[in-house]
Formats: structure tokens, sequence, C-alpha cells
């Protein structure tokens, strides 16, 4: 097990040799509560995902670092179709049930370094993926759809399945945009997928002819 030790040494007054004394004092509880602070900021308690503080330093993060290294980014927003009639229909318990289900599927993709999965709040979620093309953001965005559709939860009387409505959204220009361009970008591509029906993938290309725009009001 790893301990931490803070060292002081001093040296011994009125005496003919160089003599010192070193103190070792263990302040190994001391760190973990401190990281487990600096966890609990940064995280969400039920699903433990990044929480909405974090995913925004990420973001920005990510997006001046594809900027410099000329790279794509993109940003993956997902939300939970009908969880209001979900959680009325099964309860609480069932609800945070099923919003940790599907953190656990977004947490698959967050494989890299600089790629975060986090929960927004309530049944909205996002992932971010550093230096990842339109093509494989696609892909990822379909592969999470299709998960949440595996998992089989339904609710209702018609037995209606859970899914999800997915928009995303990639940098690709490296001009006037920013970290808000991107977020605004896979929001329009999400209130898109709501509005055909949810269940679906919307994408959307931020380029240096996209209007950096609020997100539309949903």
């Amino acid at each position: 097990r790893e301990r931490w030790y803070v060292m002081r040494v001093s040296r011994l007054e009125n005496t003919r040799r160089l003599l010192y004394v070193c103190s070792h004092f263990d302040i190994t509880e001391r760190r973990h509560a401190e990281e487990e602070a600096l966890h609990l900021s940064r995280h969400d308690s039920l699903t433990g995902l990044a929480n909405r503080r974090h995913f925004e330093e990420v973001l920005a993060s990510e997006v001046r670092r594809a900027i410099r290294r000329r790279m794509p980014v993109s940003l993956i927003e997902v939300d939970v179709d009908f969880f209001k009639e979900f959680n009325d229909w099964h309860g609480h318990v069932a609800g945070d049930e099923c919003l940790v289900s599907v953190a656990e599927i977004l947490a698959r993709y967050a494989r890299r370094p600089g790629d975060l999965a986090a929960r927004l709040g309530g049944d909205e979620f996002a992932l971010v993926l550093g230096e990842t093309d339109a093509d494989a953001t696609l892909h990822f965005a379909e592969g999470i759809r299709d998960a949440v559709v595996a998992l089989g939860l339904a609710y209702g009387e018609t037995n209606a399945p859970v899914s999800v409505s997915v928009g995303a959204a990639t940098l690709r220009s490296h001009g006037r945009h920013s970290e808000r361009s991107l977020f605004a970008a896979a929001d329009r591509a999400l209130y898109r997928a709501k509005s055909a029906g949810r269940n679906r993938v919307e994408h959307e290309h931020v380029d240096d002819d996209t209007d950096p725009a609020e997100p539309e009001a949903r």
C-alpha cells in the first residue's frame, strides 16, 4: 500500500559537529481525504461519471488542444427518451438504475486520455472525444444508441422500450470556434434527433462557415 510522508530536517544548535534531526510525519490519511474530496468535486455521486463542472473544464482543454495540433475533436450529447414516464411507471429506484446503466455504456467509450464521459444533469449525458473525426464519432454514437436499446428496459402498458436521442458534433476547423461552438452544434443535433422522433442519431460539422450561436431552446 502506498503511503505519503512529510520529512522535516533541522540542524542541531550548539554542537561541535554538524548534526541534523530528520522527522517523518505520516500524512497518508490526509492525502486520501484530499483525493476523495477532489474526486467528489469532479464526479457525479450517482453514476460516477464526471459532473458538469469537470466536463466543461475537459471540453475546453480538448478543444484548445485540437486547435493547437490541428486535429478534430468531437462531442456527443445523449438524452434518455421519455425518462420521466419511465421514472413515474417504475419509481425512482428503477430510474436511478436506468441512469447508471446508461452511464456504464458511455464510460466504455471514454478509453483514452482525451476522452471523458459525463452526466450533465438529470437524464442528460455527454461524451468528449479528443482527436476523433466525424466517421468515428457517428460510429460511437450509433453504438451507444444500440447498446441502450439492448438493455431491454421498458415501461408503460405498451411495454415501450427505453431509448436515447443522440446529438453529435465534430470540430474540424481551427478558426474562430471554441468549446462553446462545439457544444452548441451538438445541442442543435440533439434537438433535431428528438424532433425527428427520438431514438436516433444526428450529427453536425463545425466549420468556419458555421454560426457559433447559442444552443436551441428545448
